[in-house]
This record gives C-alpha cells, structure tokens and sequence, in this order.
C-alpha cells in the first residue's frame, strides 16, 4: 500500500511539474510579447488569439456573468464579468474581468458611461486600462451577447457589422517566474522519487 501511494505521489508530482513549467514558458512567451494598441488597432486586423493592451474610456454594461463551482454546484460568488466595450476605430467587442479585482470599477465606468451617453452629466467615465488575449466567443457566450446588444438599443444590422463574437480576457501574465519555479521544484522532487526508488528496488 505505501509503495503504491509513493508511486503515485511521484507520478503526480512529475506531471504537475511539467503542468506549472507549460503555464510558466506560457507566461512568459506572453509577458514579454509586443501587445497590439486596442485602440489604434485597424478594425480589419482585429482577430482570436491576438495580445491586446490600451485603455478603455467606457463600457455598455455587462452581459453575462460566470460562477465559481465546487463538485458542479454553482457558488455564490460571481466569478467574471463580460463587459461590451468600444475597440479600433468603430467596433465593439466583450471583455472578461475578474469579479473580485475588477467588478467594482467597471461597474462604475458603466453607469459613468450611461449617464454621459445620455447627457445626465458632461464628465467623461474613467479610464480603465486593460491587457489580454483575445479568444472568440462559444455558441452562449455569443447568444447572451447579441440578446443584450439588442435589449440596449443595437440593430440586427449594427451587431453583424460592428460587433465582433470575440472577448478579451483582462489578465496579467507577470506571475511567470513562481510557476517556473513550482514547476521545477515538482519535476525534480519527482524525478528525484523515481530514481531512489529503482535504486532500491
């Protein structure tokens, strides 16, 4: 029974190690990557899979929003929002935050934004600044977007021609070092188990 439990303690300990080493290189590849200016980017060029980075001078609320589960039972606590923001020259397009680190303020900007849209205020919403990768929304995410879109005032016409099925992910990627090292801890205590082992075998 020991022997068995060692054997998987090792055996896990080598793929978390090459896990945490993919997500670190991964980190890294993408922190020190030139990010596109969201907003001087051409509208045309705008696709999945590009780093983003630029400031966001307003948001048209949120359209949807994701929970923690535990075990497939769904939490209290929002986990992500998904905002409409205003990209390039003309477009819009969804942008994911973390509830808990960012909700706060981009709750703010949208009623900031609302109330100068509609000429309650002449004071510009804040300026947030974000930085992600851009993914493409699934089949849902692109169903509860285009609803809302429609509920705030978009024509059928405007959502097809101005509005993209994408979403930026707002994350920093500057974490890159501890799990490089975690990584490399996990993988040689492993490796380190496999050998002592079949030594004394």
């Amino acid at each position: 029974m020991f022997r068995n439990l060692v054997f998987r303690i090792k055996w896990a300990l080598v793929i978390m190690g090459v896990v945490l080493l993919a997500a670190g290189i991964y980190y890294f590849v993408m922190a020190h990557k030139t990010p596109y200016d969201i907003n001087l980017i051409d509208d045309s060029e705008i696709k999945a899979g590009m780093l983003v980075e630029g400031d966001i001078y307003g948001n048209y609320g949120a359209y949807e929003e994701t929970y923690t589960t535990r075990y497939g039972v769904k939490e209290s606590s929002t986990a992500s929002w998904y905002y409409v923001i205003p990209v390039a020259n003309e477009s819009f397009m969804g942008l994911s935050v973390n509830a808990k680190q960012y909700g706060n303020q981009f709750e703010l900007q949208s009623e900031q934004t609302y109330d100068y849209l509609t000429e309650a205020t002449d004071q510009r919403p804040m300026i947030i600044h974000v930085k992600g990768k851009i993914s493409k929304m699934d089949k849902k995410d692109q169903e509860l977007y285009n609803e809302y879109l429609a509920d705030i005032g978009f024509t059928n016409s405007e959502i097809s021609q101005y509005c993209l099925p994408l979403y930026i992910k707002n994350q920093s990627f500057e974490g890159y070092l501890a799990l490089l090292l975690s990584g490399a801890g996990c993988l040689i205590v492993g490796i380190l188990l496999i050998v002592l082992l079949r030594k004394k075998a």
